[in-house]
């Protein structure tokens, strides 16, 4: 069964400060087993920048949430779900290697947590091990 926020939790997080939406971010992606990062146009994992000039990656658990921000923008981007499996097996080390940052769960006005690659790597490695789940380097 797949879960769906509702429309009181949606409020809720989004109306919640950077620490809390980062915890929900990494609780939902770990039981869920997918996050929703942000592609081009063309299909191809979209890097975008902060506010500071740090080449990053957006990722949201849930799509509602990944949609109310790009609805914002005036750029042509999608959201597509991922297995965090297979973002963390193929993705996280050659983000790390090319310096590209994790930029999560932002909210209209661009507040979100920024992160290294390898912390973002880190701190789903121990959730996803809460669930008996940390195999993700097999696939």
């Amino acid at each position: 069964m797949t879960y769906k926020p509702t429309e009181k939790e949606i409020l809720a997080v989004l109306n919640s400060g950077i620490d809390a939406r980062m915890r929900y971010f990494v609780h939902k992606v770990a039981s869920q087993e997918h996050l929703r990062l942000t592609y081009d146009a063309e299909g191809n994992l979209f890097a975008g920048y902060d506010a500071d000039g740090v080449e990053c990656v957006v990722a949201w658990p849930f799509e509602v949430y990944g949609q109310i921000f790009l609805d914002e923008s005036q750029n042509k981007q999608f959201l597509k779900a991922m297995s965090i499996h297979k973002f963390l097996g193929e993705y996280v080390d050659e983000l790390f290697g090319n310096g590209i940052s994790m930029f999560i769960f932002p909210n209209k006005t661009l507040q979100g947590a920024l992160l290294p690659a390898d912390v973002f790597r880190d701190m789903m490695e121990d959730e996803l091990a809460k669930y008996g789940d940390c195999d993700w380097k097999d696939f």
